[in-house]
């Protein structure tokens, strides 16, 4: 599961683009492993928000650029302002396999359908 904490800034954007690679290095790693679409859990319960005007961008680019190897994504915890920015990031990404829980329950069975 790939967790995340705090703010994203434009002081801490290498992080966050760090972050980023390492998930999708890992989704990538998984789909070469097993030759299917993986499904993806992210933590965001203790991120408390962005403001970075990249963050969006740097998130949809990744999620764009994993589509072709995630079969799901599922985000655990998002609130406010953070389930916002990820409804925005599935609109600009097209994507429809991306969805957000309150428990890490219901995203494991989502996940598992």
């Amino acid at each position: 599961m790939g967790k995340i904490a705090g703010v994203i800034s434009p002081e801490n954007r290498e992080d966050f683009k760090q972050w980023l690679s390492e998930i999708s290095a890992n989704v990538r790693k998984e789909y070469n492993k097993h030759n299917k679409k993986v499904n993806v859990l992210l933590d965001v319960t203790e991120l408390t928000g962005y403001n970075d005007p990249n963050a969006l961008v740097l998130l949809t680019n990744t999620v764009i650029d994993d589509n072709p190897y995630t079969n799901k994504t599922a985000t655990l915890g998002a609130t406010g302002l953070i389930k916002l920015a990820q409804d925005a990031v599935q609109s600009f990404s097209g994507r429809i396999n991306l969805k957000g829980f309150e428990t890490e329950k219901e995203a494991r069975e989502w996940l598992a359908e």
